[in-house]
């Protein structure tokens, strides 16, 4: 079902339009920091520090259990900055300013050249994981804060997702001159993506501030007796558990499939321009599936766009398996389909827990939204672990193995019907519990 503030109206609202564009503009900005980190910090780790791809995976996984650690402290810590827009937008134009410094200190260490490189790479993305947190919490909180109805927080959520496709595509170009560039340019290169990404965010996040610092102008969340402050927990808050369950299942399926994507285009599509549009088709997906799936589902409740969007995730995985044992280029309008489905269901997830939070959670927001991408965190921790097992044979780069493709499709197929069957036993719990009318 969806949820209504509890709240009174919020008045003298910066217009939808604008605001979305300020708010989106923020997250393609965080979502860059986080794209980057996703393809870069691997990167890092193999080509400077000379790792192997299972001790990759374990580093990563424990920077994502430190993540997600760091999210919940960060968000009991600062709740109360966290429960109004204006404090929430303050907090995260700090964090970008810290974020930016941890990134370029990460990106300057192959110029640096130094004598232990795995150490200061690891100091450097500790810090940054630190950093983070204080720009990732705060934008979540907002679109529980930021407006005060279901179909304006689904809108956010919409143009949320949007961001962070064109995020994705962003980085996937950049990453991708870095890859190809000859060895000697890499650590300039390195470094001037790092100021890159650091100006963009810090400006998309000073935008933000801007648009909802001035009163009269600017969103805020009402004043409320302390009273009205309601913890996490209780009969209603079961759907935000639940919410929080099935963020933890849908982590393991498009996270998975596009870390993987790469590898699988490289060793088995032996196309360059097959493999680059393939991949990007994925990020252009996400964004066009937006206005599509605001459509196909307003006005419909939240557990019903988490189901339609979980199970079109599971229906496009198993069109992309079965694509990439057919004729190569039926690929792209599976990759392409799969991006649609993947952006769906983080809108609807997204768009559902503000609602939840919004009506029943007022106050907590930083508590909420710190535990709820905690689980999304340390289900990327269980995944790295996995991926970089299963990078670990060699075997998945001959173009005759399965083992990629599986390791690609399996989990979003699984998550998505996990994520229904879900809801599904919920929903008959809920409905038997509810007194009778």
């Amino acid at each position: 079902m969806d949820s209504m503030s509890t709240a009174e109206p919020i008045t003298n609202v910066q217009p939808l339009r604008s605001l979305t564009v300020a708010y989106a503009s923020a997250h393609f900005g965080k979502s860059i920091f986080w794209y980057g980190s996703e393809s870069l910090f691997a990167f890092l780790l193999t080509e400077v520090a000379q790792l192997g791809p299972s001790s990759v995976g374990w580093v990563l996984c424990g920077s994502f259990l430190l993540s997600a650690l760091l999210d919940v402290v960060v968000g009991v810590l600062l709740k109360r900055r966290l429960s109004s827009a204006v404090s929430a937008a303050h907090l995260q134009f700090m964090g970008a300013l810290a974020t930016s410094a941890a990134l370029m200190f990460l990106f300057a260490v192959p110029a640096m050249r130094p004598e232990a490189p795995l150490t200061l790479s690891a100091v450097a993305i500790l810090l940054f994981r630190i950093a983070y947190a204080f720009i990732d919490i705060p934008q979540n909180a907002m679109l529980s804060s930021a407006v005060g109805t279901v179909a304006d927080r689904t809108y956010l959520a919409a143009a949320r997702l949007a961001g962070s496709g064109l995020a994705a595509l962003t980085v996937a170009g950049t990453v991708a001159s870095l890859v190809y560039s000859v060895e000697t340019m890499r650590a300039p290169l390195l470094l001037g993506l790092g100021i890159f990404m650091a100006i963009v965010t810090v400006g998309a996040c000073a935008m933000l501030y801007f648009a909802v610092r001035d009163e009269g102008h600017g969103p805020t969340l009402p004043v409320q007796a302390e009273t009205s402050v309601q913890p996490l927990g209780g009969k209603i808050d079961s759907l935000a558990w639940l919410l929080i369950a099935a963020m933890f299942i849908t982590s393991f399926a498009s996270p998975v499939f596009t870390k993987l994507l790469p590898y699988y285009a490289a060793s088995h599509l032996l196309d360059p321009v097959l493999g680059t549009i393939t991949i990007s088709l994925i990020s252009v997906g996400m964004v066009l599936g937006q206005p599509f799936w605001l459509r196909a589902l307003k006005d419909r409740s939240g557990p019903i766009k988490i189901t339609v969007t979980c199970l079109s995730i599971s229906v496009t995985a198993a069109l992309f398996a079965a694509a990439g044992t057919g004729v190569a280029w039926s690929i792209l309008p599976a990759a392409l389909l799969f991006g649609v489905s993947s952006g769906g269901v983080g809108a609807a997830l997204w768009s559902a827990y503000g609602d939840v939070i919004a009506d029943t959670g007022a106050g907590n927001e930083g508590v909420a939204y710190g535990v709820f991408t905690a689980s999304a965190k340390l289900s990327l921790a269980t995944s790295a672990a996995g991926i970089g097992l299963l990078l670990e044979d060699s075997s998945f780069r001959e173009v005759t193995s399965s083992r990629l493709l599986l390791g690609m499709t399996l989990p979003p197929i699984t998550a998505g019907v996990l994520t229904v069957l879900l809801l599904l036993l919920w929903r008959r719990r809920w409905e038997s519990a509810r007194p009778a009318a």
